[in-house]
């Protein structure tokens, strides 16, 4: 693994995302899938896993967020909304075997909660910095009904 720190991290945890993924495509249920058979089966220890992620909820932050990165939050900024949602649909399609196991919709707890503020918050930097516009209440009012049907 090579380069800056940043990107030896994030080598670190897609290769322990990656061996969470390949439980998922062995047949296990995410509920069932310990901290320790995701260590057997990326080859680490606990501590390396620790180091990385604070529990199976982080490993779903991320790879949500990675996958929203890749597109999402450059709607307005470097793409157009086609482009970006069609690059954020690759990652996803990437960890496939993953997303369609977990768990879905508004009850997905303290992951949908951190997914939702992270998307609302690329959206109001991308309207106010990058788009230059003024956020009143009702604009307030159309972001938040947007990511709730998203």
């Amino acid at each position: 693994m090579a380069g800056s720190s940043k990107e030896r991290e994030e080598e670190w945890r897609e290769l322990i995302f990656d061996a969470y993924n390949r439980c998922i495509e062995q047949g296990a249920a995410v509920s069932e899938i310990t901290i320790k058979r995701i260590c057997e089966e990326a080859h680490i220890s606990k501590p390396t896993f620790y180091r990385y992620f604070d529990n199976k909820e982080d490993m779903a932050i991320w790879v949500c967020r990675r996958a929203i990165d890749a597109g999402f939050t450059q709607i307005g900024r470097t793409c157009t909304w086609f482009v970006g949602l069609y690059r954020t649909c690759l990652e996803f399609l990437r960890y496939k075997a993953y997303f369609s196991a977990a768990p879905k919709g508004p009850s997905n707890g303290m992951v949908g909660d951190a997914l939702f503020d992270y998307k609302r918050d690329v959206l109001m930097e991308t309207l106010t910095k990058y788009r230059r516009e003024r956020i009143d209440s009702v604009a307030a009012f159309q972001i938040e009904a947007f990511l709730v049907s998203s």
